[in-house]
């Protein structure tokens, strides 16, 4: 009996150990766990906060794309009016050129021909010019020769008055004589007129 006592407190005792040691062992596993779920309830903490993170960031990126896209449409707007605007003052430009390159035509069309009307009225001009040249200088010469004749003429009548005076006072001096002879025949003084030209 006392050997089969002791064998099964020997027994216990074994077992005892054995509980002691699953106890620990299991106190240990409840530590792990409770410092598993501490560091779950860290991570789901984390992730949350992650969570919460992200969706802001989301939103912000959001809200920035949006401005971007609304940025974008402006600038899309803003540079197809432009694009609008210029082509309008390109065409405008374009008429105006094609306009001015007509008027420009026009009055280069004009200026030739007042050029060769000015030419041809130049060239008239010179004809008549010419004409006028000779014509004066026939005129000049035909005022020379009549001066000439002129001067002719007036020397031919001094010399005609000198010759009158002459036979005048030839004739006062010989009627004196020729009254006390009443036979005498009164002779008359030849005098020939020269006539310079």
């Amino acid at each position: 009996m006392n050997e089969r006592s002791e064998a099964l407190d020997t027994a216990l005792q074994a077992k005892d150990h054995q509980i002691a040691d699953l106890m620990r062992q299991v106190t240990d596993l409840q530590k792990g766990l409770a410092g598993r779920d501490a560091e779950i309830d860290s991570v789901r903490t984390q992730r949350a906060a992650a969570t919460q993170a992200l969706q802001v960031e989301r939103g912000r990126l959001d809200a920035l794309n949006e401005e971007q896209r609304q940025e974008r449409e402006r600038l899309e707007q803003r540079a197809a009016a432009q694009e609008r605007r210029l082509l309008e003052d390109v065409d405008r430009t374009r008429q105006e050129l094609k306009c001015v390159t007509l008027l420009l035509a026009d009055e280069n069309k004009k200026a030739a021909k007042g050029l060769a009307d000015s030419h041809e009225q130049a060239q008239s001009l010179r004809v008549q010019l010419s004409a006028l040249i000779a014509e004066n200088a026939g005129l000049a010469r035909e005022t020379l020769s009549a001066r000439e004749e002129l001067q002719m003429a007036h020397s031919h009548q001094e010399q005609l008055r000198k010759d009158m005076t002459d036979l005048l006072v030839d004739l006062k001096t010989r009627l004196p004589k020729e009254a006390v002879e009443p036979g005498a025949l009164v002779k008359r003084p030849r005098t020939k007129t020269v006539l310079k030209r």
